[in-house]
């Protein structure tokens, strides 16, 4: 059994690389979010617009 001691020294060393994992999902997560509200074109890169729920209309009908 782990004193309290080493359960928060284990604690304190996770804590870095949890939050790293996090961050590793959460920006590619929001990333695929922010791109999905976006009309963009592959040929024309340069203009960008906002879509807004447009882009999934398709599930509404």
């Amino acid at each position: 059994m782990a004193t309290r001691q080493t359960q928060s020294i284990a604690r304190f060393l996770m804590a870095p690389g949890v939050v790293l994992l996090l961050i590793w999902m959460i920006v590619p997560l929001s990333m695929t979010i922010w791109y999905s509200f976006q009309n963009y074109n592959l040929l024309s890169p340069d203009m960008r617009s906002f879509a807004g729920w447009f882009n999934y209309s398709f599930f509404s009908d």
